[in-house]
């Protein structure tokens, strides 16, 4: 998650800010939709079925 771009990051166990970053999403149409089409497309570009597989294949090789 890229902060402001493709979501909200919140303070760990703080209602308020979570509360807030989900208020400020539900208020704006334009900045949900913008903020999903922008983490689709990074998600796209970034994490590709063979850099997934190979990542899981690594962890689990190195697993004593």
């Amino acid at each position: 998650m890229i902060d402001n771009v493709t979501g909200i990051r919140c303070e760990v166990m703080d209602e308020k800010t979570l509360y807030e970053a989900m208020l400020k999403l539900y208020d704006n149409e334009e900045l949900r939709k913008t903020m999903g089409q922008r983490g689709y497309d990074y998600v796209l570009r970034s994490f590709t079925k063979k850099q997934v597989t190979d990542a899981w294949y690594e962890y689990y090789m190195n697993l004593k």
